[in-house]
């Protein structure tokens, strides 16, 4: 009998912990290996007292398919609560709340029309985007090839959107669903995310808000099932650089001056730390490596405040002319837990916590008059410097795909050439396709060998 082959994927993030999954599933012997001291990645963040707590919160979409399919294998999609999203509100700071409703009716007119009876836009608008929409749906006229090249606000002027609609439904959208401002985001990748999102299947386009913590949802279970499935996980083993040898990965160099070794690599790194293990010749030889460096990130900022009350959850609110972009509020035991997500927001990284808790709450008591009096009972602030790739215009042309230049070493995350948004999908996704690479090859050697 022929022994397995062998692969460590770096890296602990939910890349690297859905490529584990789906390779060890595969018949792999796999070694994970963390620099931290623990699971998860920027998907959760330490607090004092050890525990961790969510970096964002847990939403996913109907349309996460890859996402979802892991969650049931876990036995943790069925806390998701997928809905339709009639919890949506687009809340203005001067101009009250506007709730999308859902209509009975085919795709995408259940969203657009459903928009439009919230009054979220006006009938010019909506006819406008109608039309475009129309097209769209039937692919005639096809998009415009240069899509990812243009600004979103550049493309919502192009289709004649007003800047009442961009203002107050577009830009939150934006935010939302791309961490992006307008002015900021690729029309192509804003495009995709709202057909996504909104526009396709009435199935696609629900949305799952969880009570309960990424911790609940995929770590604990993912760990559960490295033991049944023999993952050797090794962490808080900081990385000193990867070893090259024949053009091939010979291994990985730690810090305490040990190699491991393995037959295939998986990089579930972020850009930076990958273009920090490699040798520099390898760098600036392939475009690949190369071109990481053009690949920006966002900063993310999360509070999370615990009320000592009962409110109708879960609720979804897009802010606008607030200091935070969008919250959610879920249960908690007997109480319930307001979080709020600003990215992009590098202005905000510099205040201290407990100011950022006031400006975080100042938000809370105008968009939910029924906290307008409230205090929290606990808070706790999470910020990231790097949060999340920006899909600014022309971004896709760095994104890499999973197949490396190294014929042993393969790339997962989010911000790889997946098509969405650096996201949860996104991350499941690419580790998706690394599984599915590393089984062709291993069937292809198995054939000539």
């Amino acid at each position: 009998m022929k022994p397995r082959q062998t692969v460590v994927v770096l890296g602990a993030g939910p890349a690297g912990l859905a490529t584990v999954l789906r390779i060890s599933q595969a018949g792999f012997t796999v070694t994970l290996l963390e620099e931290r001291d623990r699971l998860g990645g920027g998907m959760v963040a330490s607090v004092p007292g050890g525990e961790l707590l969510d970096a964002i919160p847990p939403i996913v979409f109907g349309y996460h398919s890859a996402t979802l399919r892991l969650l049931k294998e876990l036995g943790t999609a069925r806390l998701t609560q997928l809905k339709t999203p009639d919890h949506i509100e687009f809340r203005q700071r001067d101009h009250g709340t506007k709730r999308l409703r859902y209509l009975w009716m085919p795709a995408p007119l259940h969203s657009i029309l459903g928009l439009a009876a919230s009054r979220g836009l006006t009938v010019r608008d909506l006819w406008r985007a109608l039309v475009f929409l129309e097209q769209t749906w039937e692919a005639n006229p096809a998009l415009p090839l240069d899509l990812d090249s243009r600004r979103g606000d550049q493309w919502l002027t192009e289709i004649r959107q007003s800047e009442d609609a961009q203002v107050n439904v577009w830009a939150p959208l934006a935010r939302f669903l791309v961490n992006s401002e307008l002015s900021g985001v690729s029309a192509g990748v804003l495009v995709e995310a709202l057909k996504r999102s909104f526009l396709t299947g009435r199935a696609d386009s629900r949305i799952g808000i969880a009570d309960h913590s990424w911790s609940h949802l995929f770590l604990r279970p993912a760990e559960t099932h490295f033991e049944k499935l023999r993952v050797t996980v090794r962490k808080g083993l900081p990385f000193e650089h990867l070893l090259l040898k024949h053009n091939r990965i010979a291994g990985i160099r730690l810090a305490d001056r040990r190699t491991i070794t393995a037959d295939w690599y998986v990089s579930a790194l972020p850009p930076r730390r990958l273009s920090a293990l490699l040798p520099e010749q390898v760098v600036t030889h392939y475009a690949t490596f190369h071109q990481l460096s053009k690949l920006s990130d966002a900063a993310g900022l999360t509070v999370h405040l615990w009320f000592p009350t009962r409110l109708s959850t879960p609720r979804l609110m897009l802010l606008v002319g607030h200091t935070f972009h969008w919250l959610v509020v879920r249960r908690a035991d007997k109480d319930i837990v307001v979080s709020l997500v600003a990215t992009g927001r590098a202005d905000l990284m510099h205040h201290p916590a407990q100011a950022l808790a006031e400006f975080a709450l100042t938000d809370v008591r105008t968009a939910i008059p029924e906290l307008a009096a409230a205090a929290p009972f606990k808070t706790h602030v999470i910020k990231r410097e790097r949060a999340c790739l920006v899909t600014r215009p022309g971004t896709a042309a760095f994104r890499p795909l999973a197949e490396s230049p190294i014929p042993n070493l393969l790339l997962a995350g989010g911000w790889t050439d997946t098509g969405l948004p650096d996201s949860i999908e996104s991350a499941v996704l690419s580790a998706d396709r690394c599984a599915q690479i590393l089984a062709e090859r291993r069937e292809k050697k198995g054939r000539e060998g």
